[in-house]
């Protein structure tokens, strides 16, 4: 018999009383603790299990709490957990790279593949945004992954994913096609030079001439490429990229997901929104279509944002939702894979 704290509640749009237990965990990620809660339905299992993985963002284990309990009332053991430097847990993901990321999930995996209340066979990952891309390197990482989930996962390289987010703000905000391509320009030679460290000169020129247009100064004192200026301080007196604190992506932004995918044996569901303001949802799913292996499904919900909610007027009174049958789709996905490994 568990002796956790259970919590009574009621299922969405039901009457019926279940239960859940919420558990504290540490997982030992090489030399780097990470605070996580381990979510249990109610009863003796095994049950089927999946990690959860933060986007790019500050991410903490509570940002999952409404799936972790969602997944624990319909029998699936649910590990959230603090990205490394987030909340409880040790380290900085700002000094980290995708693959420290990934082992961070093959540790969750490891800890639940241990748990007797869990099917070893039937675990899994869900990840959204840059997670996903975290997720692809776990499961080549790990062969105790059972299935993926992927939610508004760019199926393409972080420049693009991140040329491709630069030119729709300028574009929403009215700016012309030369401005943007000079931005988007400047934008490429800036993530080149957190690597290679070259032609900074070649940048601060190019942007100071630029400038002197009067377009172009508006887009720069509304914050685009700023960022990416203070980002690199100094110039070429920038520390090493493995000391400076840049978001992983910045790391890796030539990293490729397409061959991944490509040779992706793990079943997989793929879920994207029809008003998805942060990816390139349309692009994704052509690339993504010719490869999805018939174990594997693609959901896409209409209205449905980058988060996977749909905004209801008016906002100030009513919070956004799910899409209908978002979630029970994912828990269906996740309870319907074999209780044996694919090979």
């Amino acid at each position: 018999m568990k002796i956790f704290l259970f919590i009574t509640t009621f299922l969405f749009g039901g009457g019926d009383m279940l239960f859940y237990a919420a558990k504290p965990v540490t997982i030992f990620s090489e030399k780097i603790e990470l605070s996580g809660s381990v979510y249990y339905p109610s009863g003796d299992g095994p049950f089927p299990a999946v990690v959860m993985i933060h986007g790019s963002e500050y991410g903490v284990k509570k940002n999952f709490k409404d799936y972790a309990k969602f997944f624990a009332r319909n029998g699936i053991v649910t590990l959230t957990y603090d990205k490394r430097g987030c909340g409880e847990s040790g380290g900085d993901y700002l000094t980290s790279d995708f693959v420290d990321l990934a082992k961070d999930v093959v540790a969750a995996v490891e800890k639940l593949k241990h748990d007797p209340l869990v099917d070893s066979n039937r675990i899994g990952l869900w990840g959204i945004s840059q997670g996903t891309w975290i997720e692809l390197l776990a499961d080549s990482l790990s062969s105790d992954i059972s299935f993926l989930i992927n939610v508004s996962g760019p199926a393409m390289t972080p420049a693009e994913h991140t040329l491709y987010a630069l030119r729709k703000d300028m574009e929403a905000d009215g700016f012309g096609e030369s401005t943007i391509q000079n931005f988007l320009h400047i934008q490429q030679k800036l993530l080149r030079y957190f690597h290679d460290r070259k032609n900074w000169s070649e940048i601060v020129q190019h942007l100071s001439l630029l400038l002197l247009d009067q377009e172009a100064r508006s887009a720069y004192d509304k914050g685009y490429l700023q960022h990416w200026i203070d980002l690199a301080g100094r110039g070429d007196q920038l520390p090493s990229l493995d000391k400076v604190k840049l978001n992983p992506w910045i790391r890796h932004h030539t990293f490729d997901p397409m061959p991944l995918y490509q040779n992706l044996s793990t079943p997989i569901l793929l879920v994207y929104g029809t008003n998805d303001e942060v990816i390139d949802v349309e692009t994704s799913v052509r690339r993504l279509l010719p490869i999805v292996k018939p174990a594997s499904q693609l959901m896409i919900y209409p209205n449905a944002g980058h988060q996977m909610k749909i905004n209801r007027f008016p906002g100030l009174f009513f919070s956004p939702v799910f899409p209908d049958g978002y979630l029970e789709t994912m828990a269906a996905f996740i309870k319907n894979q074999s209780t044996e490994k694919q090979p």
